[in-house]
């Protein structure tokens, strides 16, 4: 079985790929300098021994104010995150993983084929469906490992399908984690 070639990815796609992983990032960044400014803002309160009803009033507008302006910051980001996770993911593709996973084999081929067509019309990859069913199971197994380390099933709740607003957003993370891997992105 011959490998999948990755040196002839579309980089229009390697570019929108990366960008998507700095919005990863941005949001990430973002949810740190939320907790620090509200940190820093209820350790200036915590210094007032005796705060008045007006410095209480200051407070809870100040930690409002910032919750908004924060809130405003992520829309932003996540509004062209989820744009441009839409422009990379096929139509259909979630229906055909999800029905790939619980359903037959006629069910499974169509992912296969959903799959083909996105790694070779879109990606620009050569590859048969030998390879395609290689980079299935790699691209499960990325899913699987993102799911696992997600809060709700740490938390006990049993993630049995994904809706298809964070199929999509995992397929481009997954797909960009290993396009990392395969040296394609730069890390």
């Amino acid at each position: 079985m011959s490998k999948i070639q990755f040196t002839a990815t579309n980089k229009a796609m390697v570019a929108d790929f990366v960008t998507f992983h700095g919005y990863r990032v941005r949001i990430a960044q973002n949810a740190i300098d939320k907790a620090k400014e509200i940190t820093d803002e209820n350790k200036r309160f915590m210094a007032i021994k005796k705060p008045t009803k007006a410095q209480i009033k200051e407070h809870d507008e100040k930690l409002d104010k910032l919750s908004v302006k924060w809130a405003n910051a992520n829309k932003k980001v996540n509004t062209a995150k989820n744009a441009l996770v839409k422009s990379l993911v096929p139509d259909g593709l979630h229906g055909f993983y999800d029905s790939a996973k619980f359903g037959s084999d006629k069910d499974k081929k169509a992912y296969i084929d959903a799959l083909k067509n996105f790694l070779t019309d879109d990606m620009g990859l050569q590859c048969g469906v030998k390879q395609v069913e290689w980079y299935a199971k790699n691209l499960d197994s990325y899913i699987g490992v993102k799911l696992a380390s997600n809060k709700a099933v740490l938390g006990g709740h049993e993630v049995v399908t994904m809706t298809k607003t964070q199929f999509n957003t995992l397929f481009v993370a997954c797909n960009y984690e290993i396009l990392v891997s395969k040296g394609v992105i730069k890390a």
